[in-house]
């Protein structure tokens, strides 16, 4: 747990969750009021169709390249999606953030463990995605709360979803940060 790689691990994660979390419980109430229920209900779904497609073009892409990497992607896609659906209300442009926030979605639940494969022992793996997995739920629990009490305060959602994107942006730096430690932590010269 004192490693440079375990912890930027579970920051990055429990970052990137703590926004994809809060963008997700509130994407129903941010797009309704621009394209009723059944268009809302339709942008939601085309965010889950995306989260497949994001799933299978990670699975296969990553093969032997630099997962932190991919998380980093990752992320910043997903920073772009949620940046549009705060600064628009036309309908294409929120469906297109849709579709790459989307593209993340099932892939921060995956990447975690992808990357504990390669950065650490085969015995502490499961330890430390266990504990990876423990950590971010307890930071994205708070997610639809607190950017709720954010879209309350500013009455719309865009600075709700502007902190989300900006909390991405901050996962995908955290992620690369561990690179660096990589070698150190590992005893790799």
């Amino acid at each position: 747990m004192n490693s440079r790689a375990f912890a930027t691990l579970s920051a990055a994660f429990a970052l990137a969750l703590f926004a994809q979390v809060g963008v997700l419980s509130h994407l129903l109430s941010r797009l309704s009021p621009v394209m009723g229920a059944s268009g809302a209900a339709i942008a939601v779904s085309v965010t889950t169709i995306s989260a497949v497609a994001g799933r299978m073009l990670l699975a296969w892409m990553i093969g032997n390249n630099d997962r932190r990497y991919a998380a980093c992607a990752n992320f910043l896609v997903q920073s772009i999606g949620v940046t549009l659906l705060c600064v628009s209300d036309a309908v294409p442009v929120l469906i297109i953030g849709c579709v790459l926030f989307g593209l993340g979605v099932g892939n921060v639940a995956a990447i975690p463990a992808l990357i504990a494969q390669r950065e650490f022992r085969a015995a502490d793996v499961g330890t430390v995605v266990a504990l990876v997995v423990a950590i971010n739920q307890a930071v994205f629990a708070l997610a639809p709360a607190i950017l709720g009490a954010v879209r309350d305060l500013a009455t719309n959602y865009s600075a709700s979803f502007a902190i989300a994107a900006a909390i991405q942006v901050a996962a995908a730096g955290v992620v690369l940060i561990g690179r660096s430690g990589m070698s150190a932590d590992r005893g790799v010269s």
